[in-house]
């Protein structure tokens, strides 16, 4: 599975658990999420 698949099933599958707001991050220092990531950090906001 690519980074880019994997960012888009959690970026659909938080919304539709009932989520208003989805933030990916690659690091907890709010890092974007490409090939230098380190972690993934999916944030869903209410």
């Amino acid at each position: 599975m690519s980074l880019n698949t994997e960012f888009c099933q959690i970026d659909t599958l938080l919304p539709e658990a009932g989520f208003a707001k989805v933030e990916i991050y690659g690091d907890r220092d709010e890092s974007p999420y490409d090939r230098k990531a380190v972690k993934l950090i999916a944030v869903g906001r209410m």
